[in-house]
């Protein structure tokens, strides 16, 4: 079957080119298969990450790849792609699990959701070796007593009494048959909806938490199967002791307990459901989602919804907390790095935060897009149906919904970096205390001027009952020289109790003023214009306008800026902007059930309706095309400059979540290009320059809340490394080796490009960085410093010795005449390498600024007084002759 037509995700770098056409889209075919990629998935990982043998850096599941993160930058230096494959078809592919193998430190060992054991060389990014379980995997547990073979949870795939949370625990060799199948697969047991998998300290026992149960194995009798023992609640997560037979489980209901089941008195007693000693912890007031040890086993770490590490001393009971992590927590790991013991926290926006072991406090945190996987299901009626997204072109940044509703954050693509987070609407971050969720504000719209100066952002609360809802129109300054934005005004209840449905900002070219728009369901329209008093911005009010009659769905602006169009239900009114007068008014039989209209090109405006498309030539005022279709349309995008635009519609009779992309163009009513994502999208802008001459990303959020590129060409130019040079093996430099280098090679040749005389590098340029790659593909700072520090020194010819180089010569010290006997000088001219300023002049910077004159004796009565220093009489002058006499006492 031809994939044509149908998206696929692009999992490799697809260099960035350009377009001679002055269209985006100008040349191409009907059919072409558009790429898509993810730009975050770290929400859907559970796993808690694993640190390298020297604890430099970590290991993250992220969907269909693993990204290996710096510990003390944060910044990703390689990624494991997962590779096509899989028996299990149905099963979307993805990693589940991963383990280091425990006899080679450099291997990681993974599993998939499509039935795949993986061995990887993560040190060169390398799969070497691939074995076909047949069964999505879910967990993996591994120890060193048992080489070549790992203990799996895998799901129960075609058997029909089996059940969707139906798995068994398998023991699975690493060898392979020439089909690429395991040697031997041994069943232990069946368990129900797994949550945990490891083995006990010493390898004697495995344990599994599944349900309400908790399974126990002898390693050295699989044949006697598991014995089951009995949680009152049902069991979340699982975390072994590291130096005794004992294990802890987290549950649903905010309880920890500590199992001591691991001893000869099980055996015996398979499929019998026993009740075992344990010891209840309970401070949760949700969900368990992590327990780790710590590892001398003294501290047991928790961690769940209520965004509060919890560390409670084992044998004591007493516990202490580190609080406002920032987002629920959902895994735990120990860094054992060489600056000391340190807490990782996996939060559920993505993020990642080091907890220092001694001081209980964060020490730093890494996050790259954070996402709020728990969003979706919040209902709230003032919650709008398409996000907050804009791109910023001054910064080179997206702006996206943040984990927080109240929130947004600013993302750049080309670093993979979270810029900034941006606080639009304050309030408390606290967990629920109920089962009904608080009601909070929420970002509903986003806009962003031309110039990329201003942004608006409207956040609203719905009222409790009897109280007006809270809605809040802001507009927010940026600063070139801070690189942030600041709040500039506040506009409260703009419509009154109103709730908004558009806000936007006219394009500013030349001369003309910049508008702020905003409509309400009602059938308001108010615009505010930016004045200049006394060299300060003013937003002032421009008009208002009130249409009681029939519903307002929309406002856009000319690409001048001097026209707006308004949407009603059957027609379009075209109004002036500066006199806000009437100027035209579009209706025509086939005008009907409008949603929005757009100004495509020079002189073209496109009316959007439910189930179809109409284009109306402003020149001719008459229809160009018309454009029906069966599917309903979820949104437009139009081109920010060229005469195109992309129409997004929902695949409602496909099987699962699709989206069809339709492109056109002015000049006919059928699309140039058709194409469809595997993907529910919510809304979309562009991404890229606007030059017109480079092929243009879409940027989309799904309806998980997954932040996707799509188009032409999805890689967003950014290099990462193939392979990853870890050096474990490497010599640790010192600090004055790494700033300035060793040795110091003033001769040698420059890593730094000269600039060329037709592009002078400017020092004060605010236009772009000082190196054009990110700070991990940097060249190592003792080759950077050389160049930088020949800038200062100059080598110049040594000239005859004067009579004052002479006296310093015989003055000098015999102890560095002995250091400086070995040297032999060369033959010939020497050329030396000095510093700009001679010694002298040195010599008399440190004398005028660092020795201070000696202080004068105080007199009492004529007699000068010579205070002790700690203690100590001063010696006697040297005119003065010591003798045994006592001296005369001096009569005053």
């Amino acid at each position: 079957m031809s994939n044509k037509g149908k998206g696929k995700e692009n999992l490799q770098n697809i260099p960035s080119f350009a377009w001679d056409e002055p269209n985006a889209w100008a040349g191409e075919a009907q059919e072409t298969t558009w790429e898509w990629k993810y730009l975050n998935d770290f929400s859907s990982s559970k796993v808690p990450p694993l640190f390298s043998k020297d604890g430099s850096y970590f290991f993250c599941l992220a969907g269909v790849c693993i990204k290996i993160f710096s510990v003390a930058t944060g910044l990703v230096v390689s990624e494991l792609i997962l590779p096509s494959g899989g028996t299990s078809g149905a099963q979307a592919s993805r990693f589940m699990s991963a383990v280091i193998n425990p006899h080679n430190f450099f291997q990681l060992i993974t599993g998939t959701l499509d039935g795949r054991l993986l061995i990887w060389d993560f040190l060169n990014a390398a799969l070497l070796r691939e074995i076909d379980v047949g069964q999505p995997i879910h967990f993996l547990c591994v120890h060193e007593n048992f080489k070549d073979s790992v203990v799996a949870a895998a799901s129960l795939v075609n058997k029909r009494t089996a059940g969707d949370n139906d798995a068994v625990v398998l023991r699975i060799s690493l060898k392979t048959t020439s089909a690429g199948k395991p040697t031997e697969v041994r069943a232990i047991g069946k368990i129900r909806s797994p949550s945990g998998l490891a083995y006990s300290v010493n390898g004697s026992w495995i344990v599994a938490s599944a349900g309400h149960t908790v399974y126990v194995a002898k390693s050295s009798a699989l044949e006697a199967g598991f014995i089951k023992y009995v949680s009152p609640e049902r069991l979340t997560c699982l975390a072994m002791h590291p130096s005794e037979d004992y294990f802890a489980t987290g549950d649903d209901k905010g309880n920890v307990r500590i199992w001591y089941c691991l001893n000869s008195k099980a055996a015996g007693s398979r499929g019998v459901e026993k009740r075992s000693q344990t010891t209840t912890l309970h401070w949760h007031a949700h969900a368990v989602s992590a327990l780790s040890f710590t590892p001398n086993g003294a501290y047991l770490l928790s961690g769940g919804e209520e965004a509060v590490l919890v560390i409670w001393q084992i044998h004591s009971g007493k516990k202490e907390f580190v609080p406002r992590v920032g987002a629920p927590i959902s895994t735990i790991s120990i860094c054992q790095s060489p600056s000391g013991e340190e807490y990782l926290l996996g939060l559920n926006d993505g993020a990642f935060s080091f907890v220092s072991s001694s001081t209980f406090r964060i020490t730093r945190s890494f996050a790259q897009i954070k996402i709020d996987s728990e969003s979706e299901n919040q209902a709230s009626s003032s919650k709008p149906t398409s996000p907050p997204l804009a791109y910023h072109r001054l910064s080179s940044s997206l702006i996206l919904p943040s984990s927080h509703p109240q929130s947004l954050q600013i993302y750049s693509p080309s670093t993979s970096t979270l810029l900034s987070e941006l606080e639009v609407s304050p309030s408390n971050r606290v967990s629920r205390r109920d089962d009904k969720p608080l009601e909070v504000s929420h970002v509903d719209h986003v806009a962003l001027s031309s110039c990329g100066l201003w942004m608006a952002t409207l956040d609203a609360r719905n009222g409790e009952l009897g109280y007006p809802p809270e809605i809040f129109l802001k507009i927010w300054a940026w600063s070139e020289t801070a690189s942030e934005w600041s709040l500039h005004s506040r506009i409260d209840q703009p419509h009154g109790n109103n709730h908004i449905s558009n806000i936007a900002f006219s394009p500013q070219s030349g001369q003309n003023p910049l508008y702020l728009s905003s409509c309400c369901e009602g059938g308001t329209l108010k615009i505010w214009r930016l004045t200049w008093k006394n060299k300060n911005a003013v937003w002032s009010p421009h008009a208002s306008l009130t249409f009681p009659s029939s519903s307002l769905r929309s406002i856009t602006w000319s690409a001048d800026g001097t026209i707006f169009a308004l949407s009603f239900e059957s027609r379009i009114v075209l109004y002036d902007s500066s006199s806000v007068s009437s100027l035209n008014t579009i209706s025509s039989s086939v005008i009907k059930d409008v949603v929005s209209s757009y100004f495509i090109g020079s002189g073209h405006l496109l009316i959007s309706t439910k189930k179809g498309l109409v284009l109306w030539d402003l020149i001719l005022q008459s229809v160009s095309w018309i454009h029906a279709s069966n599917a309903n349309i979820a949104f437009v995008v139009p081109h920010s400059e060229a005469g195109s635009f992309a129409v997004f519609y929902q695949d409602e009779a496909s099987d699962g979540p699709a989206t069809t992309v339709h492109v056109f163009d002015v000049t006919s009513s059928q699309p140039r290009i058709t194409q469809s994502v595997p993907l529910r999208l919510r809304t979309a802008v562009w991404f890229g320059l606007t030059d017109g001459a480079r092929a243009f990303n879409l940027v989309a959020l799904t309806q998980g809340s997954k932040v996707v590129v799509l188009g032409d060409d999805p890689s967003i130019s950014q290099a990462k490394p193939s392979s990853l040079s870890l050096g474990f093996a490497s010599q640790k430099t010192s600090i004055f080796q790494d700033v300035f280098g060793s040795p110091l090679d003033l001769a040698g040749p420059s890593t730094l490009p000269e600039p060329s005389a037709q592009q002078p590098v400017k020092a004060n340029s605010k236009n772009g960085d000082a190196f054009p790659f990110p700070a991990y593909l940097a060249p190592s700072l003792s080759s950077l410093s050389p160049p930088i520090l020949k800038d200062f020194l100059h080598v110049r010819e040594s000239g005859p010795t004067g009579q004052k180089e002479k006296d310093k010569a015989e003055d000098s010290d015999e102890e560095m005449e002995d250091d400086f006997k070995g040297v032999s000088p060369e033959s010939g001219p020497s050329s030396v390498t000095q510093l700009a300023f001679s010694i002298d002049q040195m010599a008399q910077f440190f004398k005028s600024h660092s020795i201070s004159p000696r202080p004068a004796l105080s007199k009492t009565n004529g007699v000068h007084v010579t205070k002790l220093t700690n203690g100590v009489h001063p010696q006697p002058n040297a005119g003065q002759k010591e003798s045994g006499r006592t001296p005369k006492k001096m009569s005053l």
